[in-house]
């Protein structure tokens, strides 16, 4: 395996992290800009927006211009030989990343998922017997849920995902040296 091979799979992984991580933040950010506007705050939701706006540029940039990344940073400086031995496939570390983080988030989100159903529940039969025409907050339950479909996705498509990647930063890297 070439060093810039091994910096590609690290930098994507991180790059998958970062998208995991962003997944429970997003619809807080999405009530927030909502919030904000409805209150004639723009400056406030501009702010968030510019913020979403460089996330998703920098996973972008972390999925699809790993090469530059090994370039600016110089990862490939400093290392006597120009590869080492590990033969495994860029694309199965890839897989076994993304199946990894797909468990992790399944993992994660399973006892949430379990313990906001409890407190619906909980909820519902103390303070909403009929009296009232609220019921009690359904969305942690659909967030949770959505995380544990993500994750078992994720896991269920990682070839799928893992070739996306690769197939993604391969067209990139021969339009670059076509042009």
């Amino acid at each position: 395996m070439k060093v810039s091979s091994f910096w590609n799979i690290v930098i994507k992984i991180i790059g998958l992290f970062l998208t995991i991580d962003l997944i429970p933040i997003l619809p807080q950010f999405v009530m927030t800009i909502y919030t904000q506007i409805i209150k004639n705050e723009f400056v406030s939701s501009l702010f968030i927006i510019v913020i979403l706006i460089f996330y998703f540029l920098a996973l972008r940039v972390l999925f699809f211009k790993t090469d530059w990344i090994i370039k600016k940073l110089k990862l490939n400086d400093g290392f006597n030989e120009d590869s080492f031995s590990l033969n495994i496939p860029r694309n199965t570390v890839l897989n076994i990343a993304i199946i990894l983080i797909g468990a992790i988030f399944l993992i994660n989100s399973i006892p949430e998922l379990v313990e906001k159903i409890q407190i619906y529940f909980r909820e519902k039969s103390m303070f909403y017997d009929g009296d009232y025409e609220e019921t009690p907050d359904k969305s942690w339950i659909m967030l949770h849920l959505i995380q544990c479909v993500i994750g078992f996705l994720a896991i269920r498509n990682s070839k799928k995902l893992a070739n996306f990647i690769e197939s993604k930063n391969s067209d990139e890297t021969n339009s670059e040296i076509l042009d």
